[in-house]
């Protein structure tokens, strides 16, 4: 029974120590396994840490030189006014700086918590950018017949520009486009402004001298047809006999060109056409005092013929239309002024 009893106390402290060893085991494993976890944790997030803190530094570097850049063109006002030259020479050396940021910028990778805002702010570079190539495109062509669209791509390129780069804030370094280039872009906002302006008033301008050219031209198209000084008609009616129809025929057309030029003066006259108008009234004048004039001759020379029933010689004929010959000259000089002056006007609108 003895021996029973030891056999049965020394298995069961075997056991025991058997069942020890096993808690050991999972005890050690357990720490073994608790410690890796926390080793892998601890490493993951040190390098999270590390790529987010190289991130940070990279994009404060990035943010710093296009603060920078922008600035500089604070040089380029004097008061409200615009330094056109000295813009022209230093925006191409501030468009190259930040096409290199923005190359240094795109061969950095964003961590998941900037991955968004990340993007938006490389497209506020690109549009940063192309904010001052419209800039220079106005500058060097500011009388563009497009100047309209090029200011509206100007503002369209400013206002993505300062919404992409308002979004992006890192640890309390951010970019305000606005502020950096605030006097600049107001300055450069009023000159852009001032060139849509004076296009828009002169494309007004240049549709009323339009409208009134093109009016004016069929005027001029009519009266072409009544400006004669009567040579052929004067020797028809010597063959003829027939002074009455030759009278009637400048009558006709003095009346005519009366109505020429009624019409001529209810068109609407820009006030840069109002030398162009006076000039033409007054030939219309001269005509009128022309035919009355040349009907005056026609009379003398009829009456003569049949008073003294024979043909008039040369020089009493030279003499009875000495004054309506002068008057006639007179109008092709005043018309061949009018025409270069008239011409002139409207070669220099449409252009």
């Amino acid at each position: 029974m003895r021996a029973t009893g030891k056999n049965k106390s020394a298995k069961e402290s075997k056991e025991k120590k058997k069942m020890n060893g096993f808690l050991k085991s999972i005890l050690v494993i357990f720490s073994i396994t608790a410690l890796s976890i926390l080793i892998f944790f601890s490493t993951y997030y040190l390098f999270i840490d590390t790529v987010q803190n190289s991130y940070e530094n990279d994009m404060k570097d990035i943010l710093s030189s296009i603060n920078s850049e922008n600035k500089r063109t604070s040089n380029l006002t004097d008061g409200n006014s615009i330094k056109t030259k000295l813009a022209k020479k230093e925006l191409p050396k501030i468009i190259s700086s930040l096409e290199n940021t923005r190359d240094k910028f795109d061969k950095i990778s964003s961590t998941d918590e900037f991955k968004v805002t990340h993007k938006l702010f490389s497209e506020g570079i690109d549009s940063n950018i192309l904010m001052y190539r419209q800039i220079i495109a106005i500058l060097e062509n500011p009388n563009s017949a497009d100047i309209s669209k090029a200011v509206k791509s100007f503002t369209k390129a400013e206002d993505t520009t300062e919404n992409r780069y308002s979004q992006y804030n890192l640890g309390g370094t951010s970019i305000s486009l606005l502020e950096d280039s605030s006097d600049f872009l107001k300055a450069f906002e009023y000159y852009a402004n001032q060139l849509v302006k004076i296009k828009n008033d002169s494309d007004i301008i240049s549709s009323k001298v339009s409208d009134f050219t093109a009016s004016t031209d069929k005027i001029i198209s009519k009266f072409i047809k009544y400006k004669t000084n009567f040579s052929i008609q004067l020797a028809d009616a010597r063959s003829s006999s027939n002074f009455n129809g030759l009278i009637k025929t400048a009558s006709d057309y003095k009346e005519q060109c009366d109505e020429l030029e009624k019409q001529f003066l209810n068109i609407s006259v820009p006030d840069n056409c109002a030398k162009v108008q006076k000039s033409l009234v007054d030939i219309f004048d001269s005509y009128d005092n022309y035919i009355d004039n040349f009907i005056f001759a026609v009379k003398d020379e009829k009456s003569r013929t049949e008073n003294n029933n024979k043909k008039l010689s040369k020089k009493q004929i030279s003499d009875i239309y000495f004054t309506s010959k002068n008057n006639y000259m007179d109008i092709d000089e005043k018309y061949s002024n009018f025409i270069k002056e008239y011409t002139n006007l409207k070669n220099s609108y449409s252009q």
